[in-house]
């Protein structure tokens, strides 16, 4: 559903096989320690495609290659065979190895020359990676990949490596493409995270103080070595984890330190010597007496000294940082003093125990409960074979807030376009019976010349998941005549947050993979009617319309499309890997 499955669906087939080994894929899987060098591409009107997975792409003729070690492969495809004797400007292309991974690790293809129309092709700098650590593969053009994370080059130097190495634009008309590598012994170009490794801490240790200023920064001590007598320094030297105390004396300053504007405790080189540490505040005197304070956290401003703040008016929002128990970022406060209770000090004392950190996390939001008096929608929500389409009501790109909202979006090209049509949705206020429903003059009738049924029906409603409400009797409706109906309504498994009723989805195996009901295309309306109860309170004026009642129908037979269901599902599940931000409409398998 989301933008263009048509623009990603077929461009990522060969990224399916990441997920070939599930259960419940009816996947094809290749003769172990088979590997064959090919090119997977598409054209930008997705007309003309290959994809090595053993469907029947003639008339497009390729040439794929066995490799049977470390050497130089060619592989290429014609396209001349085509209908326009060509295929319009490439929207995908890389070449692959199928068991790659497993046959030659660590590998790296070096691209010794691609061609395109018999012309040599001005080639960027490539890399070699997989997706799903079987296929080994390298982009020659791949649009999707916005930030390179993983991948092997010659000399593991990932300097202007590139997923779009060929300017595909170059080439409005390809009739030819053709690709010579050299496989051989690669190197990781992108070093993985590794944990902060502590320097050696000196035999005497490394100084613990405090800092402090006053409102007039008359008053203050930085343990800069300058000289801020007569404030007067106690330090102590941190060996290692364990309990240190620490201190200010201000008897020595005419009226002591008049109050606090900056307040903390910190570690000289904290950071190199104790990284992931939290100093655990055990205790805080103020001239003498224990004062009370909130819940502290430990941060570093560069990386080397540790601290953590006593009062720091200037930390608005505090991001980032460690403690013990794993508190939330709302649980902890930059000024957990409160420094209004506070004038003419004369000392000041921490007590506090050096340990292995936690990072601060961000407090869960919760999610959204239902309200039994609340008010509610639903929307209709569609999907053609062709990809024409209405997103679910919080879909990031296709959503209720966007333009794509009010008609059915088709494609022209890469470019969207609307198909027309009226959309009602409704507003659910208590329980009853409700529908929503496409009408007027859309154009999807071409959009069936392929598949007699649409990929998914569906109604998104921005109920919050809840036990406590349920929907029953939920009857599609084609050109006012119910075509089937649902006892219970079939709730979508991957919606984690609002209520998400399917009533076809061609990537569902529970939903018959959008075959379990038998239509005539619809050329007028297409409406979802269903029966909410559990709310507190009834709808009593709502009144609809019982729709007339189609005779069965008998499922024509239809000739096999070379493309099983269980690759489509495998695709899907790769694109919602690949096309990030959108919202999945699908249960088993996303789109």
């Amino acid at each position: 559903m989301r933008r263009n499955l048509k623009k990603v669906l077929t461009s990522l087939l060969a990224l399916a096989m990441m997920l070939g080994g599930m259960v419940g894929f009816n996947m094809p899987v290749r003769a172990e320690g088979e590997t064959v060098a090919y090119l997977s591409f598409a054209d930008d009107a997705w007309a003309n495609q290959y994809w090595n997975d053993g469907n029947d792409y003639s008339p497009i003729v390729v040439e794929t290659a066995e490799v049977t070690g470390y050497g130089q492969y060619t592989v290429s495809a014609d396209l001349t065979g085509t209908a326009n004797g060509f295929g319009s400007t490439l929207a995908f292309l890389d070449v692959e190895i199928s068991n790659g991974e497993t046959s030659y690790p660590n590998s790296f293809m070096t691209i010794d020359s691609v061609k395109i129309n018999g012309e040599e092709v001005t080639l960027g700098k490539t890399y070699t990676s997989s997706d799903d650590q079987i296929a080994t593969r390298t982009n020659l053009f791949n649009g999707w990949v916005s930030e390179i994370t993983a991948g092997r080059t010659a000399d593991g130097d990932a300097t202007d490596v590139t997923a779009t190495p060929v300017d595909v634009t170059a080439y409005p008309e390809v009739k030819t493409i053709e690709v010579t590598f050299t496989l051989g012994d690669g190197v990781e170009a992108f070093a993985a995270e590794t944990e902060a490794v502590a320097a050696e801490l000196p035999a005497e240790g490394t100084p613990t103080y405090i800092s402090m200023a006053d409102n007039s920064w008359s008053v203050q001590y930085w343990n800069d070595g300058n000289d801020y007598s007569p404030i007067v320094a106690n330090t102590a030297m941190v060996t290692g984890y364990g309990q240190y105390t620490t201190s200010l004396d201000f008897s020595g300053v005419e009226g002591g330190c008049p109050d606090i504007v900056f307040m903390d405790v910190e570690i000289a080189g904290g950071e190199t010597y104790f990284p992931n540490c939290y100093m655990q505040i055990d205790s805080i005197k103020i001239n003498g007496e224990e004062i009370e304070f909130g819940n502290t956290y430990t941060s570093s401003d560069d990386g080397i000294a540790t601290r953590t703040n006593l009062f720091n008016s200037w930390v608005a929002e505090v991001a980032e940082g460690r403690t013990a128990e794993g508190l939330t970022l709302a649980d902890v406060t930059a000024t957990p003093v409160d420094a209004t209770l506070y004038t003419a000090i004369q000392t000041v004392e921490v007590t506090f125990t050096l340990m292995e950190g936690a990072a601060v996390v961000a407090e869960e939001e919760a999610a959204p409960g239902v309200d039994l008096n609340g008010v509610y929608h639903a929307y209709f929500g569609i999907q053609t074979p062709a990809w024409s389409f209405r997103n679910a009501w919080n879909d990031a790109t296709y959503g209720k807030e966007t333009e794509f909202f009010n008609t059915i979006t088709g494609w022209d090209g890469s470019d969207p376009i609307s198909k027309g049509g009226t959309f009602t949705d409704v507003e659910i206020a208590g329980n009853g019976t409700y529908s929503v429903s496409m009408t007027g003059d859309f154009d999807i009738a071409g959009d069936f010349a392929d598949q007699d049924f649409f990929n998914l029906i569906f109604a998104s409603t921005d109920i919050p998941l809840s036990d406590e409400i349920k929907i029953t009797d939920v009857n599609v409706i084609m050109d006012g005549k119910t075509v089937y109906t649902f006892a219970d309504a079939f709730l979508n498994p991957d919606s984690t947050e609002y209520i998400d009723i399917q009533c076809a989805n061609l990537w569902n195996a529970d939903l018959a993979n959008g075959e379990l009901f038998y239509y005539a295309i619809p050329t007028t309306s297409v409406e979802i009617q269903f029966t909410v109860s559990g709310f507190a309170y009834d709808n009593a004026s709502m009144t609809v319309e019982e729709p007339a009642v189609e005779e069965e129908v008998a499922a024509p037979v239809e000739e096999s499309t070379g493309l099983s269901t269980g690759m489509i599902v495998v695709i899907v599940v790769v694109v919602v890997a690949i096309v990030a931000g959108v919202v999945v409409l699908v249960a088993k398998k996303k789109k």
